[in-house]
């Protein structure tokens, strides 16, 4: 898993998304927390697969692919495929999410799960939120009305991936996610047409470390293309203060198999 206690800035772009994913061809590998964030952090053009809930034994629990606790976040072109009866989004205490032409989807369960939603913030535009054989998408649905929405799809059909399994997330020419994103793009993060987003490191820190990243270990800088992939075996740590940057076109794959516990804040592997 990766906990962000800092700031975590994942930016890719239409031709090159960041891929985090699982290492190996089996099995799960936890999920992204965003726990009591320094600031505002930021997903886009993202692929997020093979993820799985993350446990507690201190009633603070990361349920969902992207969780957050206190946090911000803005997703932007964002893919979450989840195959599991837990939830692409989960939110706990006091955090604000902005999703925007994005696809969430699982294809078992529900899409969204929360406590106290009325300590929230979360505004989904231009999405798809596709979900399995649940009559509802929400997991805990008090104070549902406090999440917005603005021409959103949401329905029990799949968004109509060519190989999910094999790590494909373009879209199927049936697909309902084809021109309904921004400016008329399809919505995801791999996507067609869409204005090009461009990519400057004009911050002359890097991540000079190996691209295995070995359990509890803080990560900050820039993570490149050039080193990717990165391993994490275990649980990678964006530590108070620090800011993560991830360029276009990295994979950053995680050890699966672990204990998918924490306690306070920290995973046990």
């Amino acid at each position: 898993m990766m906990t962000i206690n800092g700031t975590l800035n994942a930016n890719g772009n239409e031709n090159n998304p960041i891929r985090f994913t699982r290492y190996g061809n089996s099995d799960t590998w936890g999920v992204l927390f965003f726990y009591e964030t320094d600031s505002k952090c930021l997903l886009n053009y993202c692929i997020i697969e093979y993820t799985y809930a993350i446990t507690s034994w201190d009633y603070i629990y990361a349920l969902g692919a992207v969780s957050l606790f206190k946090s911000k976040l803005d997703m932007n072109h964002v893919t979450i495929n989840v195959d599991n009866y837990f939830y692409p989004v989960h939110f706990h205490t006091k955090s604000e999410l902005s999703v925007k032409s994005s696809i969430l989807h699982n294809t078992k369960g529900k899409i969204l799960c929360f406590y106290s939603l009325s300590e929230h913030s979360a505004y989904f535009y231009n999405s798809y939120l596709s979900f399995g054989k649940e009559s509802d998408n929400y997991g805990y649905e008090a104070g549902a009305s406090n999440i917005k929405y603005y021409n959103c799809i949401k329905n029990s059909d799949g968004p109509g991936f060519q190989d999910a399994d094999g790590g494909n997330y373009a879209l199927s020419s049936y697909s309902q996610c084809k021109g309904k994103g921004e400016y008329g793009t399809d919505m995801g993060a791999v996507v067609s047409g869409a204005s090009k987003s461009n990519y400057s490191d004009n911050n002359s820190k890097s991540y000079s470390g190996s691209s295995t990243i070995s359990n509890k270990q803080e990560v900050y800088g820039t993570w490149t293309k050039s080193k990717s992939p990165y391993t994490i075996q275990g649980e990678a740590i964006v530590p108070e203060g620090k800011t993560l940057t991830i360029e276009p076109g990295v994979t950053v794959k995680f050890k699966t198999g672990t204990n998918k516990r924490f306690r306070q804040r920290y995973a046990q592997s």
